[in-house]
Protein backbone atom coordinates (compact mmCIF):
# COMPACT_ATOMS: atom_id res chain seq x y z
CA UNK A 1 0.00 0.00 0.00
CA UNK A 2 2.79 2.09 1.04
CA UNK A 3 4.56 2.16 -2.51
CA UNK A 4 1.50 2.45 -4.73
CA UNK A 5 0.70 5.52 -2.44
CA UNK A 6 4.45 6.47 -3.19
CA UNK A 7 3.77 6.01 -6.92
CA UNK A 8 0.28 7.74 -7.06
CA UNK A 9 2.20 11.34 -5.25
CA UNK A 10 4.15 11.29 -8.14
CA UNK A 11 1.95 10.40 -11.31
CA UNK A 12 -1.18 12.50 -10.17
CA UNK A 13 -3.19 10.74 -13.28
CA UNK A 14 -2.71 7.01 -11.68
CA UNK A 15 -5.55 5.47 -10.15
CA UNK A 16 -4.61 2.34 -7.53
CA UNK A 17 -6.70 -0.69 -7.88
CA UNK A 18 -7.75 -2.74 -5.38
CA UNK A 19 -5.25 -6.13 -5.11
CA UNK A 20 -6.64 -9.26 -5.00
CA UNK A 21 -6.54 -12.32 -7.29
CA UNK A 22 -8.09 -11.91 -10.51
CA UNK A 23 -7.09 -8.34 -10.79
CA UNK A 24 -5.34 -8.74 -14.03
CA UNK A 25 -2.44 -8.18 -12.80
CA UNK A 26 -2.85 -4.24 -12.39
CA UNK A 27 -1.80 -2.56 -9.06
CA UNK A 28 -1.43 0.89 -10.32
CA UNK A 29 -2.37 2.20 -13.86
CA UNK A 30 -1.58 5.53 -15.75
CA UNK A 31 -2.91 6.79 -18.20
CA UNK A 32 -1.40 8.27 -20.91
CA UNK A 33 -2.43 11.67 -23.14
CA UNK A 34 -1.52 9.97 -26.41
CA UNK A 35 -1.43 6.12 -26.00
CA UNK A 36 -1.70 2.93 -23.73
CA UNK A 37 -1.56 3.51 -19.93
CA UNK A 38 1.65 2.78 -17.79
CA UNK A 39 0.89 -0.50 -16.00
CA UNK A 40 2.47 -0.66 -12.03
CA UNK A 41 2.18 -4.51 -10.72
CA UNK A 42 3.81 -4.12 -7.22
CA UNK A 43 4.50 -7.50 -5.69
CA UNK A 44 4.92 -7.96 -1.52
CA UNK A 45 8.31 -10.30 -1.72
CA UNK A 46 9.81 -8.49 1.04
CA UNK A 47 12.41 -10.64 1.88
CA UNK A 48 14.16 -13.94 0.72
CA UNK A 49 15.22 -14.81 -2.67
CA UNK A 50 13.68 -14.47 -6.06
CA UNK A 51 12.46 -18.07 -5.68
CA UNK A 52 11.09 -20.36 -9.14
CA UNK A 53 7.48 -19.88 -7.55
CA UNK A 54 7.78 -16.05 -7.12
CA UNK A 55 9.26 -15.72 -10.83
CA UNK A 56 6.42 -17.70 -12.07
CA UNK A 57 3.86 -15.37 -10.14
CA UNK A 58 5.46 -12.47 -12.18
CA UNK A 59 5.00 -13.85 -15.34
CA UNK A 60 1.73 -14.97 -14.59
CA UNK A 61 0.85 -11.20 -13.01
CA UNK A 62 2.43 -9.53 -17.14
CA UNK A 63 0.55 -12.45 -18.81
CA UNK A 64 -2.55 -11.32 -16.85
CA UNK A 65 -2.15 -7.53 -17.76
CA UNK A 66 -1.46 -8.38 -21.18
CA UNK A 67 -5.07 -10.50 -21.58
CA UNK A 68 -6.75 -8.02 -19.54
CA UNK A 69 -5.58 -4.68 -22.24
CA UNK A 70 -5.42 -6.75 -24.70
CA UNK A 71 -1.51 -6.11 -25.08
CA UNK A 72 -2.35 -2.13 -25.12
CA UNK A 73 0.42 -1.48 -22.94
CA UNK A 74 2.40 1.51 -22.58
CA UNK A 75 4.87 0.50 -20.11
CA UNK A 76 4.81 -2.34 -17.44
CA UNK A 77 6.47 -2.10 -14.40
CA UNK A 78 7.30 -4.79 -12.06
CA UNK A 79 8.18 -3.03 -8.11
CA UNK A 80 10.03 -5.46 -5.76
CA UNK A 81 10.30 -4.37 -2.95
CA UNK A 82 13.25 -6.35 -1.96
CA UNK A 83 17.08 -6.09 -2.83
CA UNK A 84 17.84 -8.39 -5.81
CA UNK A 85 21.19 -10.53 -6.30
CA UNK A 86 22.56 -9.55 -9.67
CA UNK A 87 21.99 -13.31 -10.98
CA UNK A 88 18.35 -12.32 -9.99
CA UNK A 89 18.41 -8.78 -11.66
CA UNK A 90 19.80 -10.80 -14.77
CA UNK A 91 17.16 -13.60 -14.83
CA UNK A 92 14.08 -11.07 -14.70
CA UNK A 93 15.84 -9.14 -17.76
CA UNK A 94 16.44 -11.87 -19.67
CA UNK A 95 12.53 -12.59 -19.39
CA UNK A 96 11.71 -8.89 -20.74
CA UNK A 97 10.33 -8.01 -17.70
CA UNK A 98 11.56 -4.03 -16.62
CA UNK A 99 13.48 -3.93 -12.96
CA UNK A 100 13.10 -0.73 -11.88
CA UNK A 101 15.08 0.03 -8.90
CA UNK A 102 17.10 -2.75 -7.89
CA UNK A 103 19.93 -2.70 -6.59
CA UNK A 104 22.56 -5.58 -5.31
CA UNK A 105 24.92 -3.44 -3.10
Amino acid sequence: MVIAIMLLRERPRAAHMRPSSGDGGIDVITPQPFGPPIVDQIKSFASGALTAGRKKQIGGSLDSVRMELSDQIGGWNLVLPMMLAINESRVLRSTKVAVAGSSSS
